[in-house]
């Protein structure tokens, strides 16, 4: 059986970026992440994905791929 999803969020230097900081502009401190399980088929082994969001970044982006332990 997959593990419960885990969602967090995580802080980063804005001030390091080019991203504009001005009112309206939302929250562009806060990183997004998510870790999920999937598997490919239904007796495939479970891998472990971790993706996050960052501000100014179009979509999610994998950051991470490892076998379920």
């Amino acid at each position: 059986m997959a593990a419960e999803p885990v969602h967090w969020f995580s802080r980063w230097n804005w001030w390091e970026s080019n991203l504009p900081a001005g009112k309206g502009q939302g929250n562009i401190v806060g990183v997004e992440f998510w870790r999920l399980q999937v598997r490919a088929t239904s007796t495939s082994p479970f891998r472990t994905l971790e993706v996050r969001k960052h501000p100014g970044w179009d979509g999610w982006h994998l950051v991470h791929v490892s076998d379920e332990t």
